[in-house]
């Protein structure tokens, strides 16, 4: 919801329809830098404590190759944003 929010947001802030103060940029970046966060430590989670659980129960019945291909598009995208 808050990656749509900040979407939805940073578009508006774009195209004019908001003005964008100092202020405004400054509270914009802190979110951003928080919200990445949570999505970092969010995959650190999943990596180190929930996938290899559910690999580990379900063996070749799950593929994460999905989810974890998320991670690794995500967390650069992440880190250059920071």
């Amino acid at each position: 919801a808050d990656l749509v929010r900040l979407t939805h947001l940073a578009e508006r802030v774009a195209d004019g329809a908001v003005p964008c103060p100092d202020r405004r940029a400054a509270a914009l970046a802190a979110w951003v830098a928080d919200l990445c966060a949570e999505i970092r430590h969010h995959h650190e989670i999943e990596d180190d404590a929930a996938w290899p659980v559910i690999e580990a129960a379900a063996g070749a019945h799950v593929d994460l190759a999905e989810l974890t291909d998320d991670h690794r598009a995500l967390d650069p995208l992440c880190d250059a944003l920071r």
